[in-house]
């Protein structure tokens, strides 16, 4: 696997349905600075035993900051994540805002899952996550996040929303997150199938 290259369908990430088969991802967390997004969206995870049940579904919630259009990753350590997402029109104006603040060598921490079908199993698994701290990977926790500065273009939001569906508006987002040295081990999760997962190193051990 020389690179990690993914596109997501936003819209189902939204309005999921379990007779669908698109790979769907979501920016769970996201900070910059001394600001935290707030996480308005309440997203299906199909998987993540953690997230809250929404009632009569019998699907899975949990709080997102964006739905992923796509990411791409060199699985080099010491290289960029390339992110591009879809953000409500709220979050869009906060992201808006910190680009504005012109921050010097603004630190980001973000949480990234994206999840592939397999038809085989007919059901969903975690492709690509973000692992803060190292350890074992664990199907049942969800993704934790990971701390890098953001790269020199900053904070990319589209002036104009679109409808991403009916009744829904969001922003195109787009910013790299370039990794750093950290106290402790950060990771990505890549499982290019149900049966096989790679971890990789994002940044070095400071």
């Amino acid at each position: 696997m020389p690179e990690f290259s993914k596109d997501c369908d936003p819209a189902d990430a939204i309005f999921f349905r379990p007779d669908k088969s698109e790979p769907i991802g979501y920016l769970l967390d996201l900070s910059v600075a001394s600001t935290t997004v707030p996480a308005e969206l309440k997203v299906a995870v199909p998987t993540d035993v953690t997230a809250q049940v929404s009632p009569g579904t019998g699907i899975r919630l949990t709080p997102a900051v964006a739905v992923l259009g796509s990411i791409s990753w060199s699985l080099r350590p010491n290289e960029p994540i390339r992110i591009f997402a879809y953000a409500e029109v709220a979050v869009a104006q906060t992201l808006a805002a910190l680009r504005r603040r012109n921050l010097p060598d603004p630190v980001a921490r973000v949480s990234i899952v994206i999840y592939d079908y397999d038809p085989a199993r007919e059901a969903y698994y975690p492709q690509f996550r973000t692992r803060g701290g190292g350890g074992a990977p664990d199907p049942t926790v969800p993704a934790t996040p990971v701390t890098g500065w953001l790269g020199k273009d900053g904070l990319l939001v589209a002036e104009d929303p679109e409808d991403l569906t009916p009744g829904v508006r969001v922003h195109a987002v787009q910013f790299e997150l370039v990794p750093v040295a950290t106290a402790v081990p950060q990771q990505i999760l890549i499982q290019p199938s149900p049966h096989e997962t790679i971890i990789k190193d994002f940044g070095t051990p400071d």
